[in-house]
């Protein structure tokens, strides 16, 4: 039975106290452990870019098709709303656009993967795609600097077009 003392209600049988505290914690832990998925599937597009790295600098090409695959799925529509919202990017503001830098950051992996398999043509579609649809898109490197894969891009299309 319930007994109300105060503003709170007390169960005098402990059997029973038992199993309501297990309850409560099994929904404890399952609210927690989705929670957590929703945080973890909201920061997943740093995650494909620092994976692409990873892979593109192991030799991984497959790994690296897959990973920027996976982040042009999720991360286009907004990166191409973000690339025509018409706001200056800066970084002072960079971080409001994860979408964008996601996406372009992932043709720049995708299309040095690419070059570096010898697979040319390909590489150049990726890296002009990167110039005509997210020239604004930045990164943060290890330092903190920000830079723009869209003026690398064409750094790598001028040094393919001079062989």
């Amino acid at each position: 039975s319930f007994r109300f003392i105060g503003n709170t209600f007390y169960y005098e049988d402990m059997t029973n106290m038992k199993s309501i505290s297990t309850v409560l914690g099994c929904c404890f832990f399952i609210t927690t452990h989705i929670l957590a998925e929703e945080v973890s599937r909201d920061s997943e597009t740093v995650d494909y870019v620092s994976d692409a790295w990873e892979a593109l600098h192991s030799g991984n090409h497959e790994e690296v098709v897959r990973l920027t695959e996976a982040c042009f799925k999720e991360c286009t529509e907004q990166a191409l709303e973000q690339q025509k919202s018409g706001a200056t990017i800066t970084n002072s503001n960079a971080e409001d656009f994860p979408e964008l830098h996601s996406v372009g950051a992932c043709l720049l992996i995708l299309g040095t993967s690419l070059r570096n398999q010898g697979e040319h043509e390909e590489a150049m579609v990726a890296y002009n795609k990167l110039l005509r649809d997210y020239k604004d898109c930045r990164c943060q490197n290890e330092e903190g600097y920000y830079w723009k894969p869209a003026v690398a891009a064409q750094k790598r299309l001028d040094e393919m077009a001079e062989k």
